[in-house]
Formats: C-alpha cells, structure tokens, sequence
C-alpha cells in the first residue's frame, strides 16, 4: 500500500513539474516580471465535500478573475491591443477560515511603467468593481521574486490524473 501511495505521489509531482515547465515556457511566454497577487472574496465554503457548492463559488470567482485581469491589461498597456499580460490563477479555500480567494501570477515582459504602489492602489480598485463590494480586504500585491516557486505555490492544490 505504501509503495502505490509513494508511486501515485511521485507521478502526480512529474504532473506538476511539466505542468509548471510548461507555464513557464509556454503560458507566460518568457516574461519574467510582474506581480503576484492574492484576492480574497467573501465566500466562505464551510463543507468542502459539498462538490456543488465548491463548482459554483469557483464558476463565479472564475468569471470574475477574467473581468479583473482585462481590467488590469487596460490600465498596464493603455488598451494596446498588441501587448497583453499573462495572467495564471490558482482558486484556493483558506484552511483556517474557510475563505475562497485566488492567487494570480500576472506577468509582462519588462514593459509595463506601473509602480507597485500604482498597481495595488489599480488592483484594490478593479477588484471592488468586479467584486462588487464596499469594502476592499486582504489584497495582497508583491513583486514577483521567484517564478517557478509561485507558480509551484500556486498550482499546490491541484489534482492532476
């Protein structure tokens, strides 16, 4: 039993590593700069077991992660239809709270002049319009630092077959 748990363990870890091979080289097409973004939402998903629920929350967040990162090309390129950032997103529940939220990875090629000030004050911004909510909590906006750990951090949870 030990050894088809250490085998399956192994097999989903080569997964992970092609799939964050491939985003790398494929997926952010080279770009090495950017941001690492974490927006939280007010969904809280008490019974993870609940399949319905999860589908449905993550559907939503889904949609609203796709209106907030054309948002934040707009504002990053000015609405230059030739320049585009590299957005990928990581959905997540919160182990301590139970609360959804995303961890994005958004990514350019050295050519966008936004400061980071500039970028969160942006994000905290669009988030509240795409959310939909008076109150902006538990954004968080780093530099990226490490490509391939934030995109291994990001991808952790997922269940590859």
């Amino acid at each position: 039993m030990r050894e088809e748990y250490e085998a399956a363990k192994a097999r989903l870890t080569r997964q992970q590593n092609r799939l964050i091979d491939d985003c790398q080289k494929n997926a952010l097409d080279g770009r090495t700069e950017g941001w690492y973004i974490t927006l939280n939402t007010k969904a809280i998903i008490d019974d993870r077991s609940d399949v319905d629920k999860v589908k449905f929350e993550c559907g939503i967040l889904e949609r609203q992660l796709r209106a907030f990162a054309s948002r934040l090309n707009e504002f990053c390129y000015r609405r230059r239809k030739s320049k585009s950032l590299r957005v990928f997103a990581g959905i997540e529940i919160g182990k301590e709270k139970n609360r959804l939220h995303a961890h994005l990875i958004v990514a350019h090629s050295g050519d966008v002049d936004k400061t980071l000030p500039q970028v969160l004050r942006e994000v905290a911004k669009q988030w509240q319009r795409v959310y939909e909510f008076d109150e902006v909590k538990f954004i968080r906006v780093e530099e990226i630092y490490d490509m391939y750990g934030l995109i291994d951090y990001v991808s952790k949870d997922l269940h590859l077959m």
